[in-house]
């Protein structure tokens, strides 16, 4: 039995030759994944199914996966009053000829921003914590928009 672990650390796979059902123990795989410091996302289900019936021939199992950092949403603009973008003919265009500005009155909220959300950050099957990368990530405050 043979333990190998991916170069980003994020799968572990047990290389395995043929053996009969009890021949090899789930504590001894357990153990020999605590050697190579493999304590996250062991999937035991998965190995006890196999030491329980066993293999015919020589074969890859992944023993551990980890968990990918998960990105948050983008914040938008959200526009309360319907507006349309297209162009009227004519010979020159300008800003108003590309966007309809809708008529607002003083002090009268036409669009409000929704703010981004943070992701959650992953985790690899060495427990390592995988932080998520935030690039340009700015919260605006609303009160001053």
């Amino acid at each position: 039995m043979k333990i190998s672990v991916s170069q980003d650390k994020m799968e572990a796979y047990i290389e395995m030759s043929e053996f009969q059902p009890g021949e090899v123990a789930l504590n001894d795989i357990l153990l020999q994944l605590k050697e190579r410091n493999v304590s996250f996302g062991i999937m035991e289900t998965a190995l006890e199914n196999r030491v329980n019936t066993g293999s015919t021939s020589a074969q890859s199992l992944l023993a551990a996966i980890g968990k990918d950092p998960v990105h948050g949403k983008d914040g938008a603009v959200v526009f309360e009053k319907p507006y349309q973008l297209g162009r009227r003919e004519r010979e020159k265009a300008d800003f108003r000829d590309i966007l309809s500005i809708p008529s607002v009155q003083e002090g009268k909220r036409i669009a409000y921003l929704t703010p981004p959300t943070r992701g959650i950050d992953g985790k690899n099957i060495l427990e390592k914590l995988l932080k998520l990368f935030l690039e340009n990530f700015h919260v605006l405050n609303q009160e001053k928009t």
